[in-house]
């Protein structure tokens, strides 16, 4: 009779008294991130006609983009973090990739604000350190890092104004790649970085 009354009150409760099968569970996640692939020393040239730039990235890497009106984000991908990128979009698995990939951005800038202002903007109001001084495509710039105190999330940025002075650019490079192969990556954006509506 007890057993009768437990059942009863699991059912009005939509409870399940039956154990979750091995079909049932979670399945794991099937994509990882393969063994480091070095930055090949050829490199491949990647422009962007609207917004009159281009750039270098080593042949091996792969990009993803997204351009609007008055924003643009080119990540930049190693070829193992390219590979587990298609694994997550394939198995419909979400997710940021902000930790494994670099990034370009160009967005619209605040006339008043200066480059470190737009560096705060940017964070909103997160810590910067290690500022310094730097010349990127014969422009102004400023490199610094930046953290929201996870060691994954560390990233080094490199923030310049485009000529018109109406868009800033963004290099941003994981800190977790940076001691790998992210300064390479970085050198060969910044040294081959070109505006070609000049």
């Amino acid at each position: 009779m007890k057993t009768k009354h437990i059942l009863t009150i699991a059912a009005l409760l939509g409870l399940s008294l039956v154990p979750a099968l091995p079909s049932h569970a979670q399945r794991s996640n099937p994509c990882k991130l393969a063994p480091r692939v070095a930055p090949s020393r050829e490199t491949r040239q990647i422009q962007v006609e609207k917004y009159g730039i281009a750039f270098n990235i080593p042949e091996n890497y792969r990009t993803r983009s997204d351009i609007k009106e008055s924003y643009m984000r080119i990540n930049v991908y190693s070829p193992s973090a390219f590979g587990l990128l298609e694994c997550l979009i394939t198995n419909k698995i979400p997710g940021s990739d902000d930790f494994w990939s670099s990034a370009i951005i160009i967005s619209q800038r605040q006339v008043s604000l200066n480059l470190i202002d737009i560096a705060g903007e940017i964070l909103s109001g997160r810590p910067i350190s290690n500022v310094s001084n730097l010349t990127i495509a014969m422009q102004p710039a400023i490199r610094y890092n930046t953290s929201d105190g996870y060691s994954s999330s560390e990233r080094a940025e490199f923030l310049f104004l485009l000529p018109t002075k109406k868009y800033f650019v963004l290099i941003s490079v994981p800190s977790v790649l940076a001691a790998v192969d992210g300064n390479a990556l970085a050198e060969a954006i910044k040294s081959s970085f070109t505006f070609t509506n000049r």
